[in-house]
């Protein structure tokens, strides 16, 4: 049989094969069963919850640049964990079965995810200094 072979985002397959899962998610076509807000939706609330942890937990640190950093470091954890448990989430029936095989899968899927919400997460500590009254920027 023939081997298919990609070109840019559109994957051609061999004669009487369907386009592989992964070729029709990169592409943006839905999934098997699903469909493309399947994929949609998630990213937008990871990124509106990168919004929001580091301004809750601005609200609860004093003003100040080092506070800045202790803010971004904390919200890299939490967003960090908060990922982590989506994709838990995510993989539905199949978390057991990842789980056992590599228990590790998830720590670094939460890890890869700082690719969508570390920029996001970065504007949104960079917005905190304009709302300071004590401390200078």
């Amino acid at each position: 049989m023939m081997a298919g072979f990609a070109v840019g985002c559109h994957a051609i397959p061999p004669i009487g094969m369907d386009l592989p899962p992964r070729a029709a998610i990169l592409c943006g076509a839905s999934f098997p069963g699903g469909h493309a807000l399947d994929l949609i939706a998630p990213l937008i609330a990871l990124v509106a919850v990168a919004w929001l942890v580091p301004w809750l937990i601005g609200r609860c640190l004093p003003e100040g640049a080092g506070w800045l950093v202790v803010n971004g470091a904390l919200a890299a954890l939490v967003l960090t964990a908060i990922a982590g448990v989506a994709f838990v989430w995510l993989y539905g029936a199949a978390v057991e079965t990842v789980w056992h095989a590599a228990p590790g899968h998830f720590v670094t899927l939460a890890l890869r995810s700082a690719l969508i919400w570390a920029p996001v997460m970065v504007l949104s500590l960079a917005n905190l200094p304009r709302n300071w009254s004590k401390a200078v920027w």
